[in-house]
């Protein structure tokens, strides 16, 4: 049972993985979209904690979509510095099970993922 981590930025990479670590959470971690889909394909993480702008939001929207294809039942959850009303009224949507706002405190995005996952 893994998180997939997913930041172009490396030090909030790094940062999500010591704070899942720490919690007893596996964790694997992509800095591209390409790298996201590759370890999502070999390893089927039960949950994707996804950074919208990867640089840029259709990037972020593209993972979604991806994801969903690979494994329908994973977990998506968005982490965003942007509103979320846009976002609302895309089709990716209604694949994602949370969306966590950049700057919220971390043990918020830890409960947020655990409440999706109970095996976490």
């Amino acid at each position: 049972m893994a998180v997939l981590l997913v930041d172009d930025d490396p030090d909030q990479l790094a940062l999500r993985e010591m704070l899942f670590s720490q919690a007893g959470i596996a964790v694997l971690k992509a800095t591209t979209v390409a790298e996201a889909l590759l370890l999502a394909r070999h390893d089927h993480p039960s949950c994707a904690v996804v950074d919208l702008c990867l640089p840029n939001e259709e990037d972020g929207l593209t993972l979604i979509r991806e994801l969903k294809k690979i494994n329908d039942s994973v977990h998506i959850l968005v982490l965003t510095g942007k509103r979320t009303h846009g976002l609302q009224n895309k089709p990716e949507w209604k694949s994602i099970a949370a969306v966590v706002t950049k700057g919220s405190p971390s043990a918020h995005l830890l409960a947020r993922v655990k409440s999706l996952h109970p095996n976490f």
